[in-house]
């Protein structure tokens, strides 16, 4: 190997370059070296003790403590032929990584790598950083303010809903009383009139009792009952009870109960059904209606099918929002819009899922 071409290759590097022998003195460096240290000429010659040169180095940077215990260490530490590595900034400002090695046969090579430009770009993304930490923060603070504010509301909502409904249902019944005593008690011109009137107060009050589900449901006064049951005895009862309503349309109801026993609240489950099966008897016009339940892996998945004009794509999520519902030509009418609103908040207590497949016509 060319002792020419490793002096020229030593003299054009980056990093600076010392070689040090067995008895710790200078034997080897390259003009970065002298650079980055800035020692006077004629101070770095071959044979300079390397003490010489830490103790140089230490007394201009004002190194804190002893002087002479700080090179006696690094005296030790090269004497032992430890590897070492560490970074240190310079009283010009610049940082200089060092990093050292034993050599075969005794002595030690070090090299020092300005490393400032890294440190800097460091500093600079720690700055970022911590500048996009805060902005975080405040964004966070501000969420959990508007968070805590919009929970307020919903409670007062809630309660405001409760107390009202609650209150409004009791003269509602006496009202619904008082229809039923002028119906038993009637002019032949007053028929149309009162049953106005009846159906009138009875949406009221449908309406009114769905207010206060919701209240129920967001308020967290609905909890569960978990119980295990027979899913076809529900299936076979809500058939009973929704069959007569389905014929006066003009509609089939069919079942498919299955014979499997699930485990949850038997009154929220058969809520939701009764809002599906609602929905379906209001919204065909003709055809069948079909509630079953078949197994899908481990879950037992239980389907409302009918015959209704289909819901958009752009309506299947509007439609389990409160106060929102389609008309369409056909249906029954007499929804207030809250029925999917309180299936979906159902659903979610009970850990159900809700699905919905539907195609226009």
């Amino acid at each position: 190997f060319s002792r020419t071409l490793l002096s020229a290759t030593l003299e054009t590097i980056d990093p600076g370059v010392s070689v040090i022998d067995a008895d710790l003195r200078l034997v080897a460096w390259n003009p970065r070296y002298v650079e980055m240290f800035d020692y006077p000429e004629g101070y770095v010659v071959v044979g300079r003790s390397i003490a010489d040169l830490i103790r140089y180095n230490a007394e201009r940077e004002g190194i804190a403590g002893d002087i002479a215990a700080h090179v006696g260490r690094r005296v030790a530490h090269l004497a032992r032929g430890t590897p070492h590595s560490f970074e240190r900034q310079r009283p010009s400002g610049r940082w200089i990584k060092m990093v050292g090695r034993p050599m075969p046969g005794g002595g030690y090579v070090q090299s020092f790598t300005d490393i400032t430009a890294e440190k800097e770009a460091q500093a600079d993304l720690e700055a970022r950083v911590a500048a996009r930490t805060q902005d975080l923060a405040r964004s966070n603070h501000m969420l959990g303010e508007a968070r805590a504010i919009a929970e307020t509301a919903t409670r007062d909502k809630t309660r405001f809903l409760a107390a009202a409904s609650h209150d409004l249902l009791q003269p509602l019944h006496a009202a619904r009383l008082f229809c039923a005593a002028l119906a038993e008690d009637r002019a032949p011109h007053q028929a149309e009139l009162v049953r106005a009137i009846d159906g009138a107060i009875g949406s009221a009050d449908t309406l009114l009792r769905a207010l206060l589900d919701v209240s129920r449901l967001d308020a967290g006064g609905v909890v569960p009952k978990v119980e295990r049951f027979a899913l076809g005895a529900l299936i076979d009862e809500l058939a009973v009870q929704f069959r007569p309503l389905a014929g006066e349309r003009g509609l089939v109801l069919a079942t498919h109960p299955g014979a499997f026993s699930v485990a949850t609240d038997r009154s929220l489950l058969r809520s939701i059904l009764q809002n599906f099966l609602s929905n379906a008897v209001r919204y065909s016009a003709d055809g069948r209606i079909w509630i079953g339940a078949r197994r899908r892996g481990d879950d037992v998945l239980i389907e409302v099918r009918d015959n209704g004009p289909g819901i958009a794509a752009g309506d299947r999520e509007r439609i389990f929002e409160e106060f929102e519902r389609l008309e369409s030509k056909g249906s029954a009418g007499g929804g207030v819009g809250l029925g999917l609103a309180i299936v979906r908040r159902i659903a979610r207590l009970l850990g159900a899922a809700v699905e919905l497949r539907s195609a226009l016509g």
